[in-house]
């Protein structure tokens, strides 16, 4: 089936996208010149379904990492909320600017989407719809 061959070779290429970053990680988080600094993480899109992996496997398991941990920006995918009660339970979703060890998430979406995220727009988990007028110059139709 072509179709399975094709997502076998996805989930292969993706799975070797994230070990590369996750060595880029590993180096530069337990590099001595940054052993004992506050660091955060971003992603887009690809990159944030990178980032609940460093997440699960770097930082939620490792306490030096974890104390360390400051503010994951996953932007442009979904987190299903049951992630933080099955795999991340000291890294909750962001409920104020004073968090820590905390992840905001946003995507955008078509009115009428049915998809909950959490926004950086608006605290708490909701559907927020901005107007067009906040997107001035961003090429947005």
């Amino acid at each position: 089936n072509p179709h399975l061959r094709w997502m076998k070779g996805a989930k292969m290429a993706f799975d070797l996208a994230f070990e590369d970053v996750r060595r880029a990680f590993v180096t530069f988080v337990d590099d001595p010149a940054n052993a004992d600094r506050p660091f955060i993480i971003a992603g887009h899109s690809q990159g944030a379904k990178h980032i609940l992996r460093l997440l699960q496997l770097e930082v939620e398991r490792k306490p030096d990492r974890l104390r360390r941990f400051v503010h994951a920006y996953h932007a442009g995918h979904v987190i299903p909320m049951d992630m933080f009660s099955r795999t991340l339970s000291a890294v909750r979703p962001s409920e104020s600017p004073h968090d820590i060890r905390t992840v905001s998430s946003w995507r955008t979406g078509r009115r009428g989407h049915t998809l909950r995220v959490h926004t950086l727009f608006h605290q708490g988990m909701d559907v927020f719809y901005a107007d067009r007028s906040h997107y001035k110059n961003s090429g947005a139709p």
